[in-house]
């Protein structure tokens, strides 16, 4: 009896010191070396309906009934290297991502065509950046028929750095 009371103390302290060990090399190694960075803003807007200002992520922006375009626009960061990217996280029928006006990623479809399907963008949205892009225009295009304020409000966050970070970040993020 008095063997197994200690047994039972001394799992109890390694469980709770294997616990402790894990959440400083989940929390804080990780974050310490991470080139992960959130483009909060300012964010230059410009609607099809002329309407223009600036905005800081996450936020909504009131529009027109009838918008059926909104362009955000911001300077991307400087940075060494080849695999760097943007993720973001937003809900809108067709997104549209260029780097000073060259076209890098397109999602959805055209909602002025006959076969249009209402989908949701609210998947990852990694978009692969080049060397040579570093400190570009970076806009953001969304488009639909109509735009409803309630998604637009869901552009949530932006995030940058390397592709390798961003997947440990969004892992980090979706473990309990």
């Amino acid at each position: 009896m008095k063997y197994g009371l200690r047994l039972i103390i001394f799992a109890v302290l390694a469980s709770f010191a294997a616990a402790i060990s894990v959440g400083i090399v989940r929390f804080w190694a990780w974050e310490t070396v991470s080139t992960v960075q959130k483009l909060e803003g300012p964010w230059e807007f410009r609607t099809d309906q002329g309407e223009q200002g600036e905005m800081t992520l996450p936020n909504a922006i009131s529009l027109k009934a009838g918008t059926g375009e909104v362009s955000l626009e911001m300077t991307l960061p400087k940075w060494e290297g080849e695999a760097y990217a943007i993720h973001f996280e937003s809900v809108e029928q067709t997104v549209q991502v260029l780097v000073d006006g060259e076209s890098r990623y397109l999602y959805g479809a055209d909602p002025e065509a006959e076969d249009f399907v209402y989908r949701s963008a609210h998947n990852i949205n990694q978009v692969e950046l080049k060397q040579e892009d570093s400190g570009k225009k970076l806009t953001i295009i969304y488009r639909s028929s109509p735009l409803f304020i309630i998604e637009m409000g869901a552009l949530r966050e932006v995030c940058f750095g390397t592709k390798s970070d961003l997947r440990l970040c969004r892992f980090r993020e979706s473990v309990p």
